[in-house]
Formats: structure tokens, C-alpha cells, sequence
């Protein structure tokens, strides 16, 4: 999977990612259509910062600071456990041990002893890059973004670079078995339960109960792929000028946990889980 030729697919060389000044970014990222208004300087203001000292990086990406305190890399998803020692080893030998400078978004720890933190080189070994280490590591496709809580501006960005990544078959995406998943595939999702995953397709048809909206991707529910979103998720879509109920014919990409307990589908809780495309 590595392509020693282009230093965004591999491992050691992809040191010097490439910057991205002045790009077009899509704050509203669940359109998919991006305008030219560029991302707020600061969309996810931190809660505190300092420059930290690195003292280990785990397969998982996950960052101990020589203070002990553990950092988890926000709007990143790691890769799987084969590919993760060598992005981590990768990441090491980029970082090095020099300092961080460390933006956490959180006050608290989660129950594995982790904070949530965008992270930044320092000067020193930032080889000219002007990216946080999560955007340096989804614009080399070595990490899928991950949704979290929060504005969609948040992580607007990540979801930009992520998408470029996946259009130059970058890093992981040079693999098909990451593609997003076609929703017209059905015997694609059956090994897939339980897995964070993206899927692309066409809205056939919308359906709404008491509590939840369908966006059915196919004539049969429990057999074809859909989408579900309880009615807090259909108010904050319709915040953003998107109306749930008006998506039938709408080609667009989701993402999630592959639910398969009555046909395969992804529950929505983000804005930002759903890019429409054009």
C-alpha cells in the first residue's frame, strides 16, 4: 500500500506533508458542496493549552505526555490494529521527542484515562508544515476522521482533507477494501456489522415513524441499506437548511457503526455523519 514515490502514501516519507494554504473549505461539510469562505481561524476554541513533551505513542495513536497525562487525538479514527504500529512508528519518528503544543478540548478524562486535544508541532520538527498532526495524518490517509460531539465547523476541515485523501487514493484509501461501501451492494455489508464504515449511494425513498425518518437506499427494508435519525438529529439537519424529509433521489455519503440487527444500517447522531454530493 505504500508508494515510496509519493510521500503522502507511505510511511517514514510522509514527514513532509504537503500544506493546504488558503483552501476552499465547506463549514456546512454535510452539503458536500463547498463555497469559499474559508474556516474560522479558531471554530473549536480550547479549553486550555500548553506545550507538552512527548513521552510515547501507542498503536492506536494515542499520545502519553511526559506529564502522564494520555491524549486522544480529536476527529481521528485510527486505523486498524496492522496498519496502526506502523503509522504510530511513523508518527514517532516524525515527532520525535520534541515538544507539542497541546489544545484540549475537554475538562475532563473518559473512562480510559484519555483527554480529547488537537495537537501541533513545534517549529523545530514541523518540516515547514502548517497542519495539527490529526490533519496532517488524514490529508496523508493514514487515519479516517471520526465524529465527534460539537459544531460541524469543528470538524469541517478533517472531512475536506479526508475526502482529498480518498480521491488521490492516499495512504489507506489506496486499498479498495476502504472504499465506501456502495449502498446498491448489499452482500457488502454482511461481514461488516459492528465496524465503523462509509457508504455512498441514492435515497430512494423516506419514511417516519412516531420517534425516527428512514432514508431507505433501496426497495426493501431489513434487506437494503438505510439511514435512521431520531428528531433531535432531524432538527439539527434542518438547522443547517436540510430538510430530511426532501432527500428522496439526493446521492449522498454517511457514516457510522454498521448496525445489522434489522437490515444494515447507520444510525445518525452528527450533522457532519451525512456529506450530500453532487
Amino acid at each position: 500500500m505504500g508508494d515510496r514515490h509519493n510521500p503522502r502514501r507511505c510511511g517514514p516519507d510522509w514527514r513532509p506533508f504537503r500544506q493546504t494554504p488558503g483552501i476552499a473549505l465547506c463549514l456546512l461539510a454535510l452539503q458536500g458542496i463547498c463555497g469559499a469562505a474559508e474556516a474560522p481561524a479558531t471554530p473549536c476554541p480550547a479549553i486550555e493549552t500548553r506545550i507538552s513533551r512527548i513521552a510515547a505513542i501507542d498503536d492506536r495513536l494515542e499520545i502519553l505526555l511526559a506529564d502522564g497525562t494520555k491524549l486522544r487525538l480529536y476527529g481521528v479514527e485510527p486505523p486498524a490494529s496492522a496498519e496502526g504500529a506502523r503509522v504510530s512508528a511513523d508518527l514517532r519518528a516524525w515527532l520525535g521527542d520534541h515538544d507539542l503544543g497541546t489544545e484540549f478540548l475537554s475538562t475532563t478524562v473518559d473512562r480510559w484515562g484519555r483527554r480529547v486535544a488537537r495537537v501541533f508541532p513545534t517549529a523545530e520538527n514541523r518540516g515547514g508544515i502548517a497542519l495539527s498532526v490529526a490533519e496532517a495524518l488524514i490529508d496523508a490517509g493514514q487515519a479516517r476522521v471520526r465524529l465527534e460531539p460539537g459544531p460541524v465547523a469543528c470538524l469541517s476541515k478533517l472531512l475536506f482533507l479526508e475526502n482529498k485523501a480518498r480521491a488521490e487514493e492516499a495512504g489507506l484509501w489506496a486499498d479498495p477494501a476502504n472504499a465506501p461501501i456502495p449502498a446498491s451492494r448489499r452482500e457488502a455489508f454482511a461481514e461488516r456489522g459492528g465496524q465503523y464504515v462509509i457508504v455512498e449511494g441514492r435515497v430512494t425513498g423516506v419514511g417516519e415513524t412516531a420517534t425516527r425518518l428512514y432514508l431507505n437506499f433501496g426497495p426493501i427494508r431489513t434487506v437494503d441499506f438505510s439511514v435512521t435519525m431520531t428528531k433531535a438529529t432531524i432538527k439539527a439537519l434542518t438547522g443547517f437548511g436540510v430538510d430530511p424529509r426532501a432527500l428522496t433521489g439526493v446521492r449522498m455519503r454517511v457514516r457510522g457503526v454498521l448496525d445489522l440487527r434489522f437490515g444494515p444500517q447507520i444510525e445518525i447522531v452528527h450533522p457532519a455523519a451525512i456529506e450530500l454530493m453532487k
